[in-house]
């Protein structure tokens, strides 16, 4: 689409190398500011001055912004997972069915790009005990393709730094164990082909404390699983996809000083079904129909609770040489409670 900004970045393996985890990737190419600290530790994004909760993050166009927060750890997303990963610059996730007024983060676990059998291998060392492995198997013929990723990352994190008193310390309890898995699939050609995705994903960290805190024992547990299933079909006078995705997020949150173990989960069932329709040479309609229903629980509320979105979406763009033109129109009911943009 002309009117969407879109950036690229580098997805090849020396660039996962470099780049271990998402949030590195953006901050050293993207034109977004990544709010962060260590490997493991929280790291937000911020486009075009949005807060954290305003720049959504799709996976195959799975929305995965943590139901209970509205955003997602950047710093928790392993680059190797992923075959394709782009920034949308502006408000364009209004037509796209999800509330990203500042920006998305989009990705992709496309099998490879390769013909018979092929292997993929990425080793990695860093400062401060930091360690990771990767391994893919890819396998391409006519009408099929397959691809396996399996990801392992661990770092102590034990950097030194000043305290309040200008002494040195080295950074205590920080340190992050991370495996992730992915199998990608898919069947048929260029016009008609379904695709399959499945992401596990855990992640075990450890919280250090703040320079006012002598001593800390916080840790956290994430377990993820997610699944897309993608059916692209192209027809003589229209194109349509039709995506169905389902996450379940897992999250336990363990301090041992004030005998505290909180455990919460949420899990989502998504529905997208676009339509584009070109018109003459330069005139192009397109609709959409998108679905949410999501679940959340947590130890600290006794029921749970639940938010489905549905949203429908139309536009019609006018393009010929440089000069283009849209006009979009989106009805959304949160909950039975209908609004109009």
């Amino acid at each position: 689409d002309r009117g969407v900004i879109t950036q690229q970045l580098d997805t090849t393996p020396l660039a996962k190398i470099f780049n271990a985890t998402l949030s590195e990737q953006l901050s050293r190419e993207g034109n977004v500011f990544i709010k962060t600290n260590n490997p493991g530790g929280v790291a937000t994004l911020s486009v075009g001055g949005s807060n954290a909760s305003q720049t959504s993050l799709l996976w195959n166009g799975v929305l995965l912004n943590n139901p209970m927060l509205g955003l997602y750890n950047y710093s928790l997303i392993p680059s190797f997972l992923f075959s394709q990963a782009s920034i949308q610059y502006g408000g364009n996730g209004a037509t796209q069915g999800n509330a990203s007024i500042g920006g998305s983060v989009q990705l992709q676990s496309q099998p490879g790009a390769y013909d018979g059998y092929a292997t993929e291998l990425v080793m990695g060392l860093g400062s401060f005990h930091q360690q990771q492995l990767g391994v893919a198997s890819h396998f391409s013929e006519e009408g099929i393709k397959i691809s396996t990723r399996a990801y392992f990352q661990q770092n102590k994190n034990d950097y030194p730094f000043q305290d309040l008193f200008g002494k040195t310390q080295h950074l205590q309890n920080a340190a992050l164990n991370q495996q992730g898995f992915s199998q990608d699939v898919q069947l048929g050609d260029e016009k008609n082909n379904l695709s399959v995705h499945t992401w596990y994903l855990k992640n075990e960290y450890q919280i250090p404390g703040s320079l006012l805190q002598s001593y800390s024992v916080q840790k956290q547990n994430d377990e993820a699983v997610r699944t897309a299933l993608t059916w692209n079909k192209q027809f003589k006078k229209f194109n349509f996809i039709w995506n169905v995705g389902y996450t379940n997020d897992k999250i336990r949150f363990v301090d041992s000083l004030i005998s505290l173990d909180e455990k919460s989960k949420s899990y989502s069932v998504q529905s997208d079904f676009y339509i584009e329709q070109p018109i003459g040479k330069y005139w192009k309609n397109s609709y959409r129909l998108n679905y949410n229903y999501t679940e959340a629980y947590t130890d600290a509320y006794r029921e749970k609770q639940q938010l489905q979105t549905i949203n429908v979406i139309a536009k019609t763009s006018y393009e010929k040489n440089s000069v283009y033109a849209s006009l979009s129109n989106r009805g959304s009911w949160y909950n039975n409670d209908f609004q109009w943009f």
